[in-house]
């Protein structure tokens, strides 16, 4: 009885699907967070930037 029930457990695929969507998501929310902090530090750069420039320049009739 014992073989019977074992066997049937590891021949049993059920959850499979269920694992690698879980697997790809994961993987998908990891590639955003990579992406949004590289993008994140790329724009908090530029933008200081152009706030120096912006300080730096003298407005036109003063």
């Amino acid at each position: 009885m014992f073989t019977k029930i074992f066997t049937t457990f590891l021949t049993d695929e059920t959850g499979a699907v269920t694992i690698d969507w879980i697997v790809l998501t994961a993987a998908m929310v990891g590639l955003c967070l990579l992406a949004t902090t590289i993008m994140d530090s790329t724009t908090m750069e530029l933008s200081e930037g152009i706030g120096q420039f912006m300080q730096d320049t003298a407005p036109e009739g003063k």
